[in-house]
């Protein structure tokens, strides 16, 4: 099925530079889910107040009530483990950072915007989960948005696809989608019933291959819409973000069996147990040092494993609860923090430089470089596309960030 349709939002900006956010309402609860389904973003969503660590939701509850008044989309607006050996190493903050610029970019109220990747022609796309739609972001700040076809899809993830197009998963609508620059979309149903797909990203064959959180399976797409599953090797598994790895293979995290898994082509899967019991681990990608690295929400730490599977561990700061991170392109990663409300940044060797975000409780998910040391991340509290510039010389230290 396609659609074309399009919101443009006037280039309204704000430059700042990061402050001390108001982080007494950002604790924010989260609930345990009775069905053991993970938690797409990893956290708390609006109307949720403050505890701390519980991993899980009640999913469909809690996507339902973070959605759009009515629950329907709006139409074009304008304006508005096998063998593994392990290491750990504590915070390493150091220096005075140099204060970088920041520039934050409204998108539709009540949109939501989750995860963030670049996309050809110097544009940066995004997922709206409560807005159901997806946005595309130009350098100058012009925002477009385009409504997907299916209501309460609850589009979650993006990533640019071997054909020039943006690929994307539907959490609630079970379905993977297809969208040109534009605006046309395609979507294709995933086999499995309420499979709840989760993380997508080009595989090295040319397909898309994505996580079925709820049906505990990792799936494969074709340009044509092709679907092949292959299931988890242990019961509980809920895999939830993939990358593609510098090995030919395909990795990706599983928050419901504390691991870091490995798929071949031809659906051969090993898994990688963390040290840390339900550690959490959510967000993966491949670093410039050809590592895998991911985020570890429940214990604040970010991890890096190898092709072989010796897993290193950097912990953050207490209660930052870290969710998505990004290759950088001058050798570093960069990561969002979202009890804290900063955007962070780690060196191959372990040293962590932090920038808080100008608007308070902006809750900051999905973060993707684009160029230089630019860094876009996603906003879905306050409703944002935040642009920051970092400084190049500034390699550790923290900004704002307590």
């Amino acid at each position: 099925m396609g659609i074309t349709g399009s919101t443009v939002l006037p280039d309204a900006t704000s430059d700042a530079s990061p402050n001390v956010a108001d982080f007494s309402c950002l604790h924010l609860t989260r609930r345990q889910a009775a069905a053991s389904l993970a938690d797409p973003l990893g956290g708390p969503v609006r109307g949720q107040s403050a505890t701390a660590s519980p991993i899980t939701f009640e999913t469909e509850k809690a996507i339902m009530r973070f959605r759009t008044s009515g629950g329907r989309t709006r139409r074009a607006m304008v304006g508005v483990g096998v063998a593994m050996s392990t290491a750990f190493t504590g915070p390493a903050h150091a220096g005075t950072q140099h204060t970088p610029n920041v520039t934050e970019f409204p998108v539709t109220p009540s949109s939501g915007p989750t995860f963030i990747t670049a996309g050809p022609g110097c544009t940066v796309w995004f997922t709206e989960l409560t807005g159901n739609r997806i946005g595309r972001i130009r350098n100058d700040g012009k925002v477009t948005e385009f409504p997907i076809p299916t209501p309460d899809g609850a589009p979650l993830d993006v990533t640019a696809g071997p054909d020039g197009a943006m690929w994307f998963t539907e959490f609630l609508g079970n379905k993977i989608g297809r969208i040109t620059g534009t605006g046309d979309i395609t979507e294709f149903p995933i086999p499995a019933p309420d499979s709840r797909p989760e993380g997508i990203a080009t595989g090295p064959d040319g397909n898309l291959w994505f996580t079925e959180g709820a049906g505990g399976k990792i799936g494969r797409i074709t340009a044509s819409g092709e679907v092949t599953e292959f299931p988890m090797l242990t019961s509980g598994s809920s895999p939830h973000a993939i990358t593609a790895g510098p090995d030919g293979a395909m990795w990706f995290t599983d928050p419901g069996g504390n691991r870091i898994g490995r798929i071949t082509l031809t659906g051969r899967i090993t898994e990688f147990t963390l040290p840390a019991p339900k550690s959490s681990p959510h967000r993966i990608v491949t670093g410039p040092d050809g590592n895998l690295w991911f985020t570890e929400r429940a214990v604040d730490r970010i991890g890096r494993i190898t092709p072989g599977g010796r897993i290193t561990e950097f912990q953050l700061t207490e209660g930052r609860l870290p969710l998505d991170i990004a290759p950088g392109t001058g050798g570093d990663l960069w990561f969002t923090e979202r009890a804290a409300n900063c955007i962070g940044r780690i060196t191959p060797t372990g040293k962590i430089a932090e920038f808080a975000v100008p608007t308070p409780g902006s809750d900051p998910l999905g973060i993707t470089a684009a160029g230089g040391t630019t860094v876009w991340f996603a906003e879905g509290a306050s409703d944002k596309i935040g642009r920051l510039r970092a400084p190049h010389h500034a390699r550790h230290g923290h900004t704002g960030c307590p």
